[in-house]
């Protein structure tokens, strides 16, 4: 899984142009001040404490002028050659990490397409999806209809505004604090804030946050009857299936070799035998076997 390290300090810009003072991943930058260099080494040295959760990429986005920096550790699965992160719009004024993996992106992709006109949409990713939704629909619609396990955080610097979220029960892990500065940090493991914030909290599952990085209280945005009821509902064993079976094809989605990892219970072992049918099927290979491991 990924890792992401984002520190917004506190705004004072008044430049119009921010697309202009952005550096990602080392290109277009026209940044050479102090505050710059040390405002991304910051981010680069705390990151490196979850630089283990991504050993494939380190890519980082750095605006001094507008105050923040994101930095992704990758573990590259879905978009492989096309997907470093941060994601950026394409008008160059939004910028995205995240942690996870999308489920629904074909779907998201395929509901992008048709709001468009005249050009077609290819995700660079399963997360790239989030970037190009969030422009054409907004904020509300895209937490409305986006499953899988996730926690990202996105910067429009057209608004100035931060939209940060997190799966609705909690899969993919996401902190956040403030430094003595004032400035907002959010990261995928603790020890990444420990030393530079003086209170660090989980944000918590199913929980979102839209709008300036100085109003920032994470609010909830995914609430089921599962969650305060216990359903009276019979149980239809046919839709229990095909929902179980649904939920772990759509997991199978990668570019790269994977495997399940077992336990040695009766869900694990169901997981997999689900899934072995599936790739048979998928590649129509009767004989072909999901690689399996045990730890203990």
């Amino acid at each position: 899984m990924c890792g992401i390290l984002c520190i917004f300090t506190q705004y004072t810009s008044t430049d119009t142009s921010p697309q202009n003072r952005t550096s990602c991943n080392g290109e277009s930058s026209q940044c050479g001040d102090l505050s710059c260099d040390s405002l991304r080494e910051m981010a680069f040295r705390q990151s490196s404490k979850q630089r283990h959760r991504g050993p494939d990429q380190t890519g980082l986005c750095v605006n001094d002028e507008y105050g923040f920096v994101l930095v992704q550790e990758r573990l590259s699965i879905v978009g492989v050659k096309t997907g470093r992160q941060p994601l950026t719009s394409t008008n160059g004024m939004t910028h995205l990490v995240a942690n996870g993996e999308i489920y629904n992106f074909l779907h998201m992709a395929s509901l992008i397409n048709d709001a468009l006109k005249f050009e077609y949409y290819t995700p660079r990713s399963d997360c790239d999806v989030l970037v190009a939704f969030y422009e054409l629909f907004g904020a509300d619609r895209l937490l409305q209809i986006v499953r899988g396990m996730f926690a990202f955080v996105m910067y429009d610097c057209s608004t100035h505004r931060l939209l940060v979220a997190r799966d609705p029960v909690g899969i993919v892990p996401l902190y956040y604090g403030w430094d003595d500065a004032g400035s907002l940090w959010f990261a995928s493991e603790l020890k990444c804030l420990v030393g530079c914030c003086a209170e660090v909290n989980v944000f918590p599952p199913g929980h979102s946050y839209f709008g300036p990085r100085e109003s920032f209280v994470p609010k909830p945005y995914f609430q089921a009857l599962w969650m305060t009821e216990i359903s009276t509902t019979r149980v239809d064993l046919e839709l229990l299936k095909h929902h179980l079976e649904s939920a772990v094809e759509s997991h199978l989605q990668s570019e790269v070799p994977f495997g399940a990892l077992l336990s040695g219970g009766l869900d694990s072992s169901l997981i997999a035998s689900i899934a072995t049918r599936i790739l048979r099927a998928r590649t129509d290979n009767s004989s072909f076997r999901l690689k399996t491991y045990s730890i203990g």
